[in-house]
């Protein structure tokens, strides 16, 4: 009988386990990609401070100043430091997203003909790449330009959107429509909890080792999530090789397109997907955004953050994800799913304000915080163009949304970014923050005409949602 009972509590454990996916490889990579980002941009801060002979006594000396000197060298160059570490984010971006924009519907488009895991692969590869570029440049103290060589390759080989996107259709494959929504929010929560991971431990690891160590471990675990994806994801279709030539044809390109030219069914369905593609390309915008000047407005002046603070709160931002993961599972159906990208974007608007018109630590926590919850748009945005369209045509929709959002990271950067560097020895340093709220109005009206459009298919999805459920957007 003690047998039988071990016997059946292993199978429950195996079937269990059998459930688990890609979701341990998204964890990973997205812990290291949160990791290496915020770690990333205060090394380029300490590396550009190093190049105009600034140390981090000169650094303190001018945090402690209780009137900004206009005279003071040192107050002039470290805010120089802070617009030139913005610039090079920017650069660095574009090295990455520019090619992942191609690499990622190719990848994509790839994976609907021969499985999942080769470009599940490619991007994991392309990690492990990116960090030893950073291993390289940190060792031997080599000069900032390098990092393009390991971002360039990294997006050659898909960056983090190949790897959601077949990480997404994967799921999609697998679930039923019902539980769509929440088993993508599952995924995006996976990333969540490898940002909340790397803000609790960046902070300490880098106040304690510095640059060095962190890198190497974080190689480390590049090169275990590979492994991971060798060993556990199962490959449709094994013939790899034979296959590399649909990389280089049009076909990916052409199967796009044919997603987006009007049906002659739906002939209105084209116009939701674009409208769908547009509000995310927006939303994803304001996100990136803010994503990418946070943590140079932290360690710079007047605010001089140390790796701690900065590793609180990006743990604030991240947890976030739990939040929304509750939430999708708590409020189900199409008018809860409108209601929460409303409770979104106020998060978003509110806190954007309170960030650019900090004077003090504790307006920044206060406005992370009511931050927490700006991401819930993402996943509710997926999920519901994913029930726009048929099952064989999610993995184009889902490329194409990552090559949308591919883009919105460069145009964010070269936005955001610019307007910070500009403004940041003004009145108002936090200027580029508000942005954001102007993005968001715009994002308000483009997806009210994406939902009008598409209400139809959304609510009468068999075994999801009922077609009573009253629109009340």
């Amino acid at each position: 009988m003690a047998k039988s009972k071990d016997s059946s509590f292993y199978e429950k454990t195996l079937r269990a386990l059998s459930y688990i996916t890609v979701e341990p490889s998204v964890t990973v990579s997205l812990f290291v990609l949160y990791l290496y980002a915020t770690l990333g941009k205060q090394y380029i801060f300490l590396r550009l401070a190093q190049d105009y002979n600034l140390t981090q006594t000169s650094r303190e000396t001018s945090c402690n100043e209780t009137v900004d000197d206009p005279e003071d060298t040192d107050y002039l160059l470290f805010q120089k430091v802070s617009a030139e570490t913005a610039s090079w984010v920017f650069y660095l971006s574009i090295a990455t997203f520019v090619p992942a924009i191609f690499s990622t519907v190719v990848l994509g488009s790839w994976s609907d003909k021969f499985g999942r895991k080769f470009p599940i692969l490619a991007s994991s590869f392309g990690f492990v790449i990116l960090i030893l570029g950073y291993v390289i440049v940190i060792n031997l103290n080599a000069p900032v330009p390098y990092l393009i060589i390991g971002h360039f390759l990294c997006g050659l080989l898909g960056d983090s959107a190949t790897l959601l996107t077949c990480s997404y259709s994967y799921i999609t494959d697998i679930t039923k429509p019902k539980e769509r929504t929440f088993r993508i929010t599952v995924i995006e929560t996976c990333a969540g909890v490898g940002g909340l991971i790397s803000g609790l431990s960046g902070g300490v690891w880098l106040d304690r080792k510095g640059f060095v160590t962190p890198f190497w471990y974080l190689l480390a675990f590049t090169v275990l999530n590979f492994i991971y994806v060798v060993i556990r994801i199962d490959a449709d279709d094994k013939n790899w090789f034979a296959n590399l030539k649909y990389l280089f044809t049009k076909e990916p390109f052409v199967h796009m397109y044919e997603v987006l030219k009007p049906q002659p069914i739906n002939k209105r369905r084209h116009i939701s997907i674009i409208l769908y593609i547009a509000s995310y390309f927006v939303i994803i915008t304001s996100i990136a955004g803010i994503s990418l000047i946070l943590v140079v407005y932290e360690i710079g002046l007047p605010f001089c953050w140390n790796p701690i603070q900065v590793g609180i709160s990006q743990a604030i931002v991240q947890s976030g994800n739990f939040v929304i993961l509750a939430l999708v599972k708590i409020f189900t159906g199409v008018t809860a799913e409108v209601k929460l990208i409303i409770l979104g974007l106020t998060s978003n608007f509110v806190s954007c304000f309170i960030l650019a018109f900090a004077v003090s630590d504790w307006m920044i926590y206060f406005a992370l915080v009511i931050q927490m919850v700006y991401l819930i748009p993402s996943p509710i945005l997926r999920s519901q163009l994913s029930r726009v369209v048929s099952t064989d045509e999610i993995g184009p929709v889902f490329a194409l949304q990552s090559c949308v959002g591919n883009i919105s990271w460069i145009v964010a950067s070269g936005l955001f970014n610019s307007v910070f560097a500009a403004t940041i020895d003004s009145a108002l340093p936090g200027a580029a923050f508000l942005l954001s709220p102007v993005l968001i109005l715009i994002f308000g009206v483009l997806y009210r005409f994406a939902y009008v459009t598409s209400k139809h298919s959304l609510l009468t999805l068999p075994d999801e949602y009922s077609s009573t459920d009253e629109d009340k957007l």
